[in-house]
């Protein structure tokens, strides 16, 4: 639809313009591209959003953790259950 668009040096304007195409803002037009192009790779995204959501920061701890010590860092964490549909 705006095949010149991407060589135009406009920063976001590609973005926008497909955002704009498909009636959405950048966001939900983002997933949507995402989630059609390759839904069992968005799913698993997906997935792994829900289950870190499930931890309630104790990953980000852990991960941190890590990061500071510059080695493997063992953590326990506790996992909710995801929500019901």
């Amino acid at each position: 639809m705006f095949p010149l668009a991407r060589f135009l040096p406009l920063g976001n304007l590609p973005d926008s313009l497909a955002a704009s195409a498909l009636g959405e803002d950048r966001w939900n037009a983002g997933m949507g591209l995402m989630s059609r192009a390759n839904p069992e790779k968005w799913n698993g995204f997906v997935a792994d959003y829900t289950m870190v959501r499930a931890t309630d920061g104790e990953l980000k701890t852990c991960f941190d953790s890590a990061q500071k010590a510059g080695r493997e860092q063992r953590c326990s964490i506790t996992i909710r259950p995801a929500p019901a549909p």
